[in-house]
């Protein structure tokens, strides 16, 4: 295959540079050769820019981040034992660590607060938190909540917030919002701040918590009252509607990566409750060996892992089966994996245990290590390739076809895909960005190229930052989104929120009616071809 003029769209380390020749190589054959597989693990890891996971799109993975210091490396979460790419960034040694979307939060002995990025192996630091801060987990981002003071976190933004009360609980929620439970002398109340200082919105609520963030980050659900109300309360007004009734207070709230499902524990009582969200109605009670102390949903959504007095559990909330593990529990493990199995720890060992409980293959030289679930499909790379007049890709068997090549934009990642289409939806959220930039993003944020295929189209909307507040709880539930701006008969640019891409518009259609099912989202169904929409609508 000829390749001619090859130039590179972002920095990178003399070291990766040598290896995008290859790359592109390979990026241009997945365009030619249609769908294909994965590239086939071989027996060192990738490493950087080297790791092109062909045209399967990985949606999630493992990172593990040595907790004395040193290279990350990213493992499959079906199979923590493959490696799929190895860091080339020193990384402090850190007493905290937590996954926030495709990007991790470490905190040093010391209370520094930094953000890592793993696909372009960015560092930066954010702030220094009291060693009194406790790190809260939301949606995607989270929290270092301090009796008086917040460190607010979410994907390329931070911000702080005060009160003169003390902070029981606080999140970053939609459109740039951050929503707390506050206690004082008089009782508790919700605070909602938007750009300002000081909060937009308050309310007195009855309610010590728990509190979870809902409805993608419009809402905040707790309960209210000594008789088991769970309230939801809308953002940013704090309006409220009574969902449910439970016969006691719950102690733990947790939510499904999808929001369909949440989950109740009640305190002094050895039981779990299991909620559909969307039809607010009880779906099953779980007895559990003792009083539920911490509950931990797993990525996929289909395992419930929690602690109790008595050990650590894995929950099948269809079918209200339980199995122990013999694992501790800790911040970051143990985690459920795709089919069943879970990563854990005992005595100082990580290991994997069957879909049974019972323990399996020991995962070697990173047993002091923080495993931490993250998606992995930023874009870190793009290459712009112009192909000779017909490109022809080789395999083993022999030729597999030739097809006229155009100028073509090849989307390469450090983790994840290249498109076997067309390529390149909205670039990189920018290192460094703050708050008010994330808040403030425009029109030149999306980019005009999908990859071809039947999409179901969750939103459009004129308004591109509160489209990117759905795209990222829509990816952390594992939905593959892309961003179409389109330009209607009135010359204003709308964005389009696509799920997919689906080879078929049957694949497309179920999407669609599992979107209305978990999320209460009524997509309509949508071709891409040549990476660019039919006219017509908004």
């Amino acid at each position: 295959m000829d390749v001619g003029d090859v130039s590179i769209a972002a920095q990178a380390s003399p070291r990766r540079s040598v290896r995008f020749g290859a790359l592109a190589v390979v990026a241009l054959a997945a365009f030619s050769g249609g769908c294909g597989d994965s590239p086939p693990d071989g027996t060192e890891p990738l490493e950087g820019a080297d790791l092109v996971a062909g045209t399967s799109l990985f949606r999630h993975g493992l990172l593990a981040v040595p907790r004395g210091g040193g290279l990350a490396e990213l493992r499959a979460i079906e199979d923590p034992l493959r490696v799929r790419w190895r860091g080339e960034r020193e990384l402090p040694a850190s007493v905290e660590a937590h996954a926030i979307g495709r990007s991790v939060v470490l905190r040093t002995e010391g209370g520094e607060i930094s953000l890592y990025e793993p696909a372009t192996e960015t560092l930066r630091t954010l702030d220094t938190v009291s060693a009194a801060a406790r790190w809260i987990a939301s949606g995607d981002g989270g929290a270092f909540v301090a009796p008086e003071r917040a460190l607010v976190i979410r994907a390329g933004a931070s911000r702080v917030v005060t009160t003169d009360g003390r902070f029981v609980w606080v999140a970053p929620a939609s459109s740039d919002r951050v929503v707390a439970l506050v206690e004082t002398g008089s009782g508790h109340r919700l605070d909602v701040w938007e750009e300002p200082e000081t909060p937009a919105t308050s309310a007195p609520v009855d309610s010590p918590g728990p509190v979870v963030l809902t409805g993608a980050g419009g809402e905040v659900l707790l309960p209210e009252g000594d008789d088991g109300r769970l309230v939801e309360r809308s953002l940013p007004d704090l309006a409220a509607t009574e969902r449910l009734t439970l016969d006691r207070r719950p102690s733990l709230l947790a939510t499904s990566p999808s929001e369909h499902r949440l989950f109740a524990a009640m305190g002094g009582d050895a039981r779990l409750i299991t909620i559909d969200r969307y039809a607010w109605e009880r779906l099953e009670r779980s007895r559990t060996e003792g009083s539920v102390r911490d509950i931990r949903p797993s990525v996929t959504g289909d395992l419930l892992l929690y602690a109790d007095e008595t050990g650590v559990w894995t929950l099948d909330p269809e079918e209200s089966s339980r199995t122990e593990i013999e694992s501790e529990w800790r911040g970051d493990l143990p985690v459920a994996l795709p089919g069943g199995r879970v990563l854990g720890i005992r005595a100082g060992e990580t290991r994997l245990f069957e879909a049974d409980g019972e323990p399996g293959d020991v995962v070697p030289d990173v047993a002091d290590a923080w495993w931490l679930p993250i998606r992995w499909r930023p874009r870190a790379i793009e290459v712009l390739v112009r192909a000779a007049d017909t490109v022809a890709r080789d395999s083993a068997a022999g030729e597999v076809g030739e097809r006229p090549a155009v100028f073509q934009e090849v989307g390469l990642t450090t983790m994840g895909q290249v498109s076997g289409r067309a390529v390149a939806a909205a670039p990189p959220e920018r290192p460094g960005a703050t708050w008010e930039d994330a808040s403030r993003e425009g029109d030149t944020d999306a980019g005009e190229r999908v990859p071809n295929g039947f999409y179901a189209v969750a939103t459009s909307s004129r308004q591109l930052p509160s489209l990117r507040d759905l795209q990222r709880s829509l990816e952390s539930a594992g939905y593959p989104t892309q961003v179409l701006p389109r330009v209607d008969e009135a010359n204003e640019t709308w964005y389009r929120l696509l799920v997919g891409p689906y080879d078929s518009r049957d694949r497309a259609e179920a999407a669609a009616t599992q979107l209305r099912r978990e999320r209460g989202i009524s997509a309509w169904i949508q071709e891409v071809l040549s990476g660019v929409a039919a006219p017509g609508g908004r």
